[in-house]
């Protein structure tokens, strides 16, 4: 077994309501080319960690984390590029503006293919696509259309929905919510709404969230099946939210953090990210490791407090892109950020695994209050020690461990923690 420890003591805790503090050291920097005095339209990060960015007549690609950028604009008949997908085989497809539809390429954007399907005049305001690779183009004022065949054709999805003005789509990737499909919708003239599929869009049925004239602006969701919403208020009068479901979407509570949402994402120990305007209530960007319970500033280092888009790649590495200030990146994965809690976490926790299922490794994090002795083992459904990824002395603070299995068969797993009386275990699958 590999095991490796990294330790992750990442910036002071903040509660509600949520205040800026200034850091010891800035999180973020500038991208070695970061395309400054661009006015971007959309950015995204591959399965190889390749970064695509948009701009206004203009589309490029890094290899390298940012420091050198490709123009792989050619072919795109001078449309702007709103949204951008990537399915299992590394294909790429972006929906456009000015009735430019949709785009593909085979080979990372050196050659473009422009689908000639029913969508060829339309401006797509934005592009999904799930795990079994069906594509969702919104299309604002006309609906939602699926194709089930990487794109030669498609077919409206509309059934049970009231307004085909879209403000937020998401596809949840992990646990019991996967593949469901979350949308808000609404304009000052509409009410605003929630939507939820269950069925890749062939039924669409409204969500109990209150949203008192706000708009929901992004989602994100966690291998534990919560979601999360972010809401916007019009004209910025007053701040927006981040609320969150455990049940799928039925209901909704507080989760925390109040601001004009512009994006939530999620990283690959599942902390969350959530981006906001600079508004009444403040912008920039806040991280809560702890499901919503507390929220941290993570905006040291970024020029401005409000901004556009979020990515993270599978490296750990952050990626901002604010127009005309460019790309920046975080100085160090998500987890190796060397920065320290003002407050250390009060209480002993062992959090779920990510990813869970997992092949080949999945990581571990766990909080520590105060100077312990820990364990961290893992068991199979026998009870038969299987590996003891920790056996020693630790200072407080937050940890990671990392589990890579070498000739388990698949199965479920558990992981127990154990610091004087504070005993944890939860459950994990491998699948082969």
């Amino acid at each position: 077994m590999k095991t490796s420890i990294f330790i992750a003591i990442v910036f002071a805790v903040l509660l509600f309501p949520f205040s800026q503090i200034s850091s010891q050291q800035n999180i973020w920097e500038p991208v070695g080319n970061r395309l400054e005095g661009k006015d971007f339209t959309t950015l995204a990060v591959d399965q190889n960690d390749n970064l695509y960015v948009g701009i206004g007549n203009g589309f490029y690609k890094s290899t390298n984390n940012g420091d050198e950028w490709i123009n792989i604009y050619d072919g795109l008949d001078g449309h702007d590029i709103y949204s951008i997908v990537f399915n299992n085989s590394g294909e790429i497809f972006i929906g456009t503006s000015n009735g430019g539809g949709i785009f593909k390429s085979t080979n990372e954007g050196e050659n473009w293919i422009h689908l000639n399907d029913s969508l060829i005049n339309f401006s797509i305001r934005k592009l999904e696509i799930n795990n079994n690779d069906y594509l969702f183009a919104f299309i604002d004022f006309r609906g939602i259309y699926r194709s089930m065949d990487i794109g030669n054709s498609w077919e409206e999805v509309n059934n049970g929905l009231t307004n085909f003005i879209f403000n937020s789509t998401f596809i949840s990737k992990l646990g019991p919510t996967k593949d469901f499909i979350f949308i808000g919708v609404g304009s000052l003239s509409d009410i605003s709404a929630v939507f939820r599929t269950t069925d890749n869009g062939s039924n669409w049925e409204h969500m109990n969230l209150n949203l008192s004239g706000e708009f929901a602006w992004a989602f994100t969701s966690n291998s534990l099946g919560e979601v999360y919403v972010g809401t916007q208020s019009p004209w910025h009068h007053s701040n927006g939210r981040v609320s969150k479901s455990t049940d799928g979407g039925y209901n909704w509570s507080g989760a925390g953090y109040s601001s004009q949402i512009a994006i939530l994402i999620l990283d690959r120990n599942e902390f969350i990210y959530a981006g906001a305007w600079n508004s009444w209530g403040g912008g920039g960007i806040a991280r809560t490791t702890d499901l919503g319970a507390n929220w941290e500033s993570f905006s040291s280092g970024l020029p401005t407090e409000s901004f556009e888009y979020l990515v993270c790649n599978s490296q750990g590495i952050l990626f901002a892109g604010i127009s005309y200030e460019g790309i920046f990146r975080t100085t160090g994965t998500t987890t190796d950020v060397e920065e320290y809690y003002e407050n250390v976490p009060n209480e002993f926790n062992l959090s779920q695994n990510y990813p869970n299922p997992f092949n080949p490794s999945t990581k571990i994090t766990y909080t520590i209050p105060e100077l312990s002795f820990i364990t961290l083992k893992v068991y199979d459904v026998m009870g038969n020690e299987i590996s003891s990824l920790v056996n020693e002395e630790k200072a407080a603070g937050i940890y990671e461990a990392e589990f890579d299995v070498a000739n388990l068969p698949s199965g479920i797993y558990f992981y127990r923690l154990k610091a004087g009386s504070f005993v944890k275990t939860k459950k994990m699958v491998l699948l082969r």
